[in-house]
């Protein structure tokens, strides 16, 4: 006996509805992804801090999105060869350095 053959015993009302939930939940998940990429991070102490945040939740943005959780950073992509450069010239122009955690780095 397959898992297909299980489906058959389900009344069509529960396979109708469960697969409308399906396609609604994945088109949410969609638009809240295309929403996120599209809009800037409000300003820190925005009322729309909190939706920022649930829309980036729902785009399953929660490990890899720097400015989730952290409304008023950024984050520059260099290469490893320039970033001990980059953390010099940050460094000396008195920008603190965090580490993944946002909290500041020590200096090396």
């Amino acid at each position: 006996m397959q898992l297909s053959d299980l489906l058959g015993f389900l009344p069509p009302q529960v396979l109708l509805w469960g697969g409308l939930l399906l396609v609604l939940t994945s088109m949410l998940l969609n638009v809240c992804g295309f929403l996120r990429s599209r809009l800037a991070p409000p300003d820190p102490g925005s009322i729309w801090v909190r939706p920022y945040q649930l829309l980036s939740f729902l785009a399953f943005e929660q490990k890899y999105a720097a400015a989730m959780y952290k409304i008023g950073l950024t984050a520059v992509m260099t290469t490893r060869a320039e970033a001990p450069l980059l953390k010099k010239a940050g460094a000396d122009s008195g920008v603190p350095i965090l580490d993944s955690k946002g909290k500041p780095k020590a200096p090396t």
